[in-house]
């Protein structure tokens, strides 16, 4: 009797340890080790009610020292339209980085004039690519899940800013969040 008990209990073990070999069909992108670009926001939105300031800041830092180019590419959208593609809009290679993006650095590299963007209707979306010295290259869909999903890590590869006249203050009750998907 202790031998039919026991079998069943062989058999689910035998079996959990057989399935933990990799499986040629990973359907998950590679994790490049080393390569993660940080992003620490000082101005979450561009504040156009005074021009002169307007920008989105932050401080990006190579928290690995493994990245030597930083590419950051924008999209406009303007309401719930996507009125173009990703564009290079800046290429990096020291760090840290004081970023400081205008809305006349945006427009220059969507080429279109700043009187065309409609203030808070306009959302600008980055991505970004990092390199490291064997020319290896990073982006977002690299990155683990959590670091994709979670705001406080501050990755640096995909996020976006608004142009607006009432900008949120940073501490708000519920801020800008500049890494939400679909602002």
């Amino acid at each position: 009797m202790k031998k039919l008990f026991l079998l069943p209990i062989f058999l689910l073990v035998a079996f959990s340890f057989s399935s933990c070999e990799d499986d040629d069909l990973n359907p998950l992108p590679t994790k490049v080790s080393g390569q993660f670009m940080k992003l620490d926001i000082k101005t979450r939105e561009m504040d156009v009610s005074n021009p002169e300031t307007a920008a989105f800041t932050g401080t990006l830092s190579n928290t690995s020292g493994d990245v030597v180019k930083y590419e950051l590419y924008v999209r406009r959208r303007t309401g719930n339209f996507l009125t173009g593609d990703y564009v290079l809009m800046q290429t990096i290679t020291s760090f840290p980085y004081e970023l400081k993006i205008t809305p006349q650095m945006v427009a220059t590299a969507l080429n279109v004039d700043v009187s065309d963007f409609i203030v808070d209707s306009d959302v600008f979306t980055f991505f970004a690519y990092s390199y490291d010295a064997e020319g290896n290259k990073a982006g977002y869909i690299n990155l683990a899940r959590i670091l994709q999903v979670t705001a406080s890590m501050n990755q640096g590869y995909k996020f976006n800013t608004r142009i607006t006249k009432t900008p949120l203050p940073l501490d708000a009750e519920v801020p800008y969040d500049n890494h939400q998907t679909n602002p």
